[in-house]
């Protein structure tokens, strides 16, 4: 005999004792046995689904052509703006590109270096030659004197400028081309 009808005497009194969930999953189970009646729904819901993926892939490649143009475009425009967001951000200057085989670089930073380190001491380039033939310039010092560091922002600075990219310097004017 159940609690309620214990208590009471009454069966009737058993209803409000039945929770809610058993009743929702006893609606639920019915309304299974009447859509499975129906027949196999799963398999028209997949064989729906891919008659539209089809067609939104032939509709798709039907304007690939402009598709990939507006993608090219935005990626374009999303390159320029993170350029321009970095330069005021990290207070980058505008290089010069000169015909000349010059490099020249005044108080240059290596941006990830100065990230990384409390105190980082910005560096000086002068690179001249007479000529546009090959010139050697040695660069040497104690080990983890920062060699590399000062190699790899010259070259970063270079080819920022390169690209059309502000460079991490307070002035920089680099060769047009090697």
């Amino acid at each position: 005999m159940l609690p309620n009808a214990r208590a009471t005497g009454r069966i009737g009194n058993i209803l409000p004792v039945v929770p809610n969930a058993f009743l929702c999953t006893f609606r639920f189970k019915a309304r299974l046995i009447e859509v499975f009646a129906q027949g196999d729904v799963y398999h028209r819901i997949v064989d729906l689904e891919n008659a539209l993926l089809a067609d939104l892939k032939e509709r798709t490649l039907a304007c690939s052509e402009s598709l990939l143009k507006a993608v090219d475009f935005a990626v374009y425009v999303d390159c320029i703006l993170s350029l321009a967001k970095v330069s005021t951000d990290l207070k980058l200057c505008r290089p010069t590109i000169s015909n000349d085989p010059i490099l020249e670089i005044n108080k240059g930073r290596h941006l990830l270096q100065e990230l990384t380190v409390e105190t980082f001491v910005p560096n000086s380039v002068s690179m001249k030659t007479n000529s546009c033939e090959h010139s050697l310039h040695i660069i040497f010092g104690p080990n983890s004197s920062g060699k590399s560091v000062y190699i790899k922002q010259a070259a970063i600075i270079t080819f920022l400028a390169h690209i059309g990219s502000f460079v991490p310097a307070e002035s920089a004017t680099v060769v047009r081309e090697a």
